[in-house]
């Protein structure tokens, strides 16, 4: 887990560089990869979870947010799966504590031409990027 945490956005960062095509985004479906197979819990609809994560625009490949270990006492966000984008939920469904994953949610399962008001770096249309660390599984 360490090791996930130490090389979270090192990973995002080389990912998002390019790893998707054009014609990949163009399909309107959700891509889901797993970077590092997790040993834990595995979550499903309806868990909460807490995780690190790092958010990548799709068209100017740049950071858009991100939670990590910083060096002192950031903690691992925590949601629940139910009050996401359909795409995130999608996405998280069969992840298992400890591994990493990236998501590529197409619009019409992320904020489509209503980004959220508070984040001003997604825009409309936006394919969302995530690199997920999955730290623990929260059963209902």
């Amino acid at each position: 887990m360490k090791f996930l945490r130490a090389t979270l956005v090192a990973v995002a960062l080389v990912w998002a560089a390019g790893a998707c095509s054009t014609t990949e985004l163009d399909t309107g479906e959700l891509i889901i990869e797993d970077l590092v197979v997790g040993t834990g819990v595995e979550a499903a609809a309806g868990d909460s979870v807490r995780i690190y994560y790092v958010l990548v625009r799709s068209d100017d490949e740049q950071i858009c947010d991100l939670r990590t270990p910083c060096d002192e006492g950031c903690s691992p966000l925590g949601l629940n799966l139910d009050d996401t984008i359909e795409g995130f939920e999608q996405g998280m469904v069969g992840q298992r504590e400890g591994g990493q994953r990236r998501i590529i949610i197409p619009p019409n399962l992320g904020y489509g031409l209503d980004p959220p008001q508070n984040q001003s770096c997604i825009r409309e249309n936006e394919y969302l990027d995530f690199t997920i660390d999955l730290v623990e599984v929260i059963k209902p």
